[in-house]
């Protein structure tokens, strides 16, 4: 984007804004996910892709995986149609376009044993930009290192060796109760759309562990093994966003439950981190989404420390330990605002998409100005 790492970028106020899909008839849209598709000789695609509840809140038993691409930036978009379902809910669908195997991967969850969000972490792969799609291949069971619901969150990021990150999180069932305290509840009547499964005499009992987890890759995604888990002993670390900076560092920050973000610090190969400590940025107990231009941190994320009711982007110029607010992108009183995904479109612009309840999925347009550094 020009700037320099030392030189803040600076936005424009000028924001377009549009929808890309309206809530269905008695159901509701969420998590969605956006990746740019980049095309030979001509303008790249935009793809989209989110999870779809036939009830007005998340976890229904039918809850599945829709997708949709955009040719002109996402001012039209073609069908939407479902990718994957199945007999109990998919969630979090997170898309990631391998620049080296040009192919365009799907990484979602899949409840099995709990009606809490999140189960098996699979994956599906399409060759000709999400057209048809392999079938899915498991990345980390909900048994693996401990019996609990794991849950994607946000979309795999390169390492300067080469390696791809995944940073997940694990939720046991009723962790939402146990986190939430005074802020907001999406869940709400989540827990009784998905009968709890009751584990038989003899069984391993279900974990009870809640942190975050750093997945790696070494062949492009196709086979997974656990780096690290980040707990807290006072909050769940919910939701991660991750970044890799220029100098292999990581970067996670965290959704919490103590009404701001947190975030850690990890080694080059995601086997060690710092202990998770809050940062100047408020937050409601919600998703949050990440961006790396030039060794500049952006964060899409609601403001305040209550409620979902606006959503703003803010940028660090120190790898996340200090944040100033940059450009407003929605406000809505009284409404819920919730689950950004944001992308590079050219070297001055980004995209950013959202669920606004009771309404639908959208998709703000933000412009910055290039800076000389």
């Amino acid at each position: 984007m020009g700037a320099s790492a030392s030189t803040p970028a600076d936005f424009s106020h000028k924001l377009r804004h549009g929808v890309i899909a309206k809530e269905l008839d008695g159901g509701s849209l969420g998590e969605p996910s956006l990746a740019v598709i980049p095309q030979p000789g001509g303008a790249p695609l935009l793809a989209l892709a989110y999870q779809v509840s036939s009830l007005p809140h998340q976890g229904s038993r039918d809850q599945y995986i829709a997708f949709t691409t955009s040719k002109d930036g996402g001012e039209t978009w073609q069908p939407h149609r479902p990718v994957q379902w199945g007999l109990t809910p998919l969630w979090a669908p997170v898309l990631h376009w391998d620049a080296a195997g040009r192919r365009l991967a799907l990484y979602y969850s899949e409840s099995r044993k709990a009606p809490s969000p999140g189960g098996d972490i699979r994956r599906i792969v399409s060759l000709d930009a999400g057209t048809t799609w392999s079938p899915p291949s498991l990345v980390w069971a909900h048994e693996a290192h401990e019996p609990v619901p794991k849950v994607t969150s946000s979309r795999p990021v390169l390492g300067t060796s080469g390696e791809l990150f995944l940073a997940v999180h694990l939720e046991p069932q009723g962790a939402h109760a146990v986190f939430n305290k005074d802020t907001y509840s999406e869940l709400g009547a989540e827990r009784a759309a998905v009968p709890c499964v009751t584990a038989p005499p003899g069984a391993t009992p279900p974990s009870l562990l809640s942190a975050a987890a750093i997945l790696v890759s070494r062949d492009g995604g196709d086979n997974w093994a656990l780096a690290s888990i980040i707990d807290h002993p006072k909050t769940w670390l919910n939701q991660p966003a991750l970044e890799v900076l220029s100098d292999g560092t990581l970067v996670a920050l965290f959704r919490s439950c103590m009404g701001q973000v947190f975030r850690s610090v990890g080694t080059p190969d995601g086997s060690s981190w710092s202990k998770p400590g809050a940062v100047a940025l408020a937050n409601p107990n919600s998703k949050l989404a990440s961006l790396l231009l030039d060794d500049q941190l952006l964060a899409v994320h609601n403001v305040g420390s209550k409620d979902r009711a606006s959503l703003t982007i803010s940028l660090s110029l120190t790898a996340g330990r200090t944040w100033e607010e940059v450009v407003s992108l929605h406000k809505l009183p009284g409404g819920v605002i919730s689950s950004p995904s944001i992308v590079a479109w050219s070297e001055d612009t980004v995209k950013v998409a959202y669920s606004v309840q009771g309404s639908g999925l959208r998709l703000t347009t933000a412009q910055l100005a290039v800076v000389q550094s």
